[in-house]
């Protein structure tokens, strides 16, 4: 009887530490450890598992590359693998490239064929994300409704947009 009774308590034990394997607190981990029911994505590139809203997944480069996105004639700011190109506005100016040890490639807006191969190089032969695209002012001033109808205009920033009958007929009509 004495037997019976710690064979069944033997049994009894072993189903109890059967059922108590721990299961991780949030859910199932993903392939890189990382638990996504409480938030949690792998950011490749810190190398870590974060929530993006509590901490931005992005590199040193792309970090220094939005503070370009600010600055006054700015088309558009991109990261080309170590790189942060900075498109001018300014017409003829073309691209300025920023290396991470302070060097610049400056690369006017020429054809291909008139580049240099450093330039060549990083506008053809570089991967490029954009990290900014600021938003760019009416260059023309819509004036139609004052009663004069704007048929020659300038080509600075402020000058009326030129109108025509169809564009402005209260103006033009």
């Amino acid at each position: 009887m004495r037997t019976i009774t710690i064979i069944a308590l033997s049994i009894l034990t072993l189903f109890l530490i059967a059922g108590c394997v721990e299961k991780p607190i949030g859910g199932e981990r993903d392939e890189h450890g990382c638990l996504p029911t409480a938030g949690y994505t792998w950011c490749e590139a810190k190398q870590k598992c974060l929530r993006t809203w509590e901490e931005p997944c992005e590199t040193e480069v792309e970090t220094r590359a939005k503070e370009f996105c600010d600055d006054e004639n700015i088309g558009a700011v991109y990261v080309c693998d170590d790189y942060i190109q900075v498109v001018s506005m300014v017409p003829g100016a073309g691209s300025t490239f920023y290396k991470s040890d302070g060097t610049t490639i400056q690369c006017p807006l020429v054809a291909p064929s008139s580049m240099s191969e450093e330039c060549r190089q990083l506008f053809f032969e570089t991967e490029c994300e954009e990290v900014c695209t600021p938003e760019i002012p009416a260059i023309c001033e819509d004036k139609c409704g004052d009663g004069i109808c704007q048929v020659i205009v300038c080509l600075g920033t402020g000058c009326p947009c030129a109108e025509t009958p169809e564009t402005c007929p209260e103006d033009c009509g």
